[in-house]
């Protein structure tokens, strides 16, 4: 369990280091490019290390070709990236703890639209009366949060990017199945979304730039190379993840990483001097608010 509190730290580390990368070179977008870029050379480098990384990536390629995995099972990829530039784009403004909070928020809201709807395969199940409550708490805690750092008009909508892009988080778990079903492992269905993921980012950028919407600053220098640990930070939470929820289960593994991203979120905003008593009070507030909509999930002795 201590191991997915780590994790969840290291999710919410990544969150500010994608914010300052996205900060420094003026481009949330440029600074989501380099952070896939990142984490696609360290799955690549796994992958050729690694045997049963290679015989996943290739059952994979098999399920492509033959149609056996449909077209849109690539496309976690996209959602993914929508998220990492959330984070270069939201975080400098809001901070880390509004930012995972109201991420969260949408992680619960997304999460009972698959439940609901039963996308993409997933189990189809009703939305029960924990969920919409732990749904109402978080997003209690989403607005303390804001009251307590200053909320203005012009946050409102990266507050709204923050929850879309939990809500892309939950649909790409749902999308990242498929792939999941075909390569009986995590690094292959990591490294086609970040694959995927990089490419779609790079093309934006490179738009993004043409058309004058954004204006790159210089790349950060050697002194500075932790803003370029954000994407290895996002195949450790992937891998990591993969490997434990097998041991905790999906309530505690849950539990265990909104944890420590909320504690990892509440340390940084801490350091920037961001907390106020709201903020205090809203972090743990959206904890319950995840226990609260995970008690539905728990099975009862004999069940």
């Amino acid at each position: 369990m201590l191991t997915a509190v780590v994790v969840g730290i290291c999710s919410a580390t990544q969150a500010r280091v994608n914010g300052s990368l996205g900060a420094s070179v003026a481009s949330g977008v440029h600074a989501a490019t380099i952070s896939f870029l990142v984490g696609l050379i360290v799955l690549i480098l796994i992958t050729l290390c690694v045997p049963s990384a290679r015989r996943g990536l290739f059952a994979v390629v098999k399920a492509v070709r033959t149609r056996k995995l449909p077209w849109y099972g690539l496309g976690g990829g996209v959602l993914g990236a929508v998220f990492v530039l959330a984070q270069g784009v939201s975080v400098p403004t809001l901070g880390v703890a509004m930012f995972m909070t109201s991420m969260v928020l949408g992680q619960l809201l997304g999460s009972l639209l698959v439940d609901a709807t039963g996308f993409l395969g997933a189990p189809k199940r009703g939305i029960s009366l924990f969920r919409v409550l732990g749904a109402i708490l978080t997003a209690i805690a989403v607005v303390a949060i804001g009251l307590g750092t200053e909320l203005t008009a012009a946050k409102i909508p990266l507050l709204v990017l923050g929850v879309f892009a939990g809500a892309c988080i939950s649909l790409q778990m749902a999308v990242t199945g498929l792939v999941n079903v075909h390569s009986g492992e995590a690094v292959a269905p990591g490294l086609v979304n970040f694959f995927v993921g990089t490419v779609v980012l790079a093309i934006a950028a490179v738009l993004a730039q043409a058309v004058g919407w954004v204006q790159l600053a210089p790349l950060p220098g050697a002194d500075e190379w932790y803003l370029y640990v954000g994407g290895a930070l996002g195949v450790l939470y992937l891998i990591v993840v993969a490997a434990v929820v097998r041991h905790l289960g999906v309530f505690l593994l849950t539990l265990s990483v909104v944890a420590g991203q909320l504690i990892g979120a509440l340390l940084f905003d801490l350091a920037a001097g961001h907390v106020s008593i709201l903020v205090l009070i809203g972090v743990p507030l959206a904890f319950l608010g995840i226990v609260v909509a995970n008690l539905s999930t728990v099975r009862r002795p004999g069940n």
